[in-house]
């Protein structure tokens, strides 16, 4: 009697070492679908989880979500502090790509809609004042505003 409850103790002491190993998003193989979706594997089988890498020389990681084998959300990490956000919908980007820069600042917001550029896009200084404003539909630019640098432009006048 104390076998087979040993032994099914061992099973499941095996099979979450085994769950708990962590995934970085180079173990995935990726294979696109007729319409070029790619679908991300696992030891033979669509990944659903999250996969994490770490680059030590830029301090930064990432980290990928996916289900069934379509990614659904990138996020990256420098220092601890987000510097990327992205929003896939059935493995194609698809709502909101967020950068920021290192103080958390947000750099650009764009957002997508079935893999093409679609409403308005934003871009920062790092000191949170306006860059940019565009506005697109279905990947076409629409509009766009620059808007002048903190301390508007620097002016040179060449002598002749």
């Amino acid at each position: 009697m104390k076998l087979p409850i040993l032994f099914i103790l061992l099973c499941s002491i095996s099979l979450l070492i085994a769950q708990s190993r962590i995934i970085s998003y180079q173990d995935l193989n990726v294979e696109k679908t007729e319409e070029g979706t790619p679908v991300h594997y696992y030891n033979g089988h669509p990944f659903t989880g999250t996969t994490h890498d770490f680059y030590e020389q830029e301090n930064i990681s990432l980290e990928h979500h996916l289900k069934n084998g379509l990614l659904t959300l990138k996020e990256g990490f420098r220092n601890g502090v987000k510097i990327e956000y992205v929003e896939f919908k059935e493995g194609e980007l698809d709502g909101t790509f967020l950068n920021f820069f290192d103080n958390g600042q947000k750099y650009v917001e764009h957002h997508y809609r079935q893999g093409a550029m679609h409403g308005m896009q934003y871009g920062w200084n790092k000191d949170g004042t306006l860059r940019f404003v565009s506005e697109y539909e279905d990947g076409l630019q629409q509009s766009h505003i620059n808007y002048p640098p903190p301390g508007g432009f620097n002016s040179r006048i060449k002598n002749r």
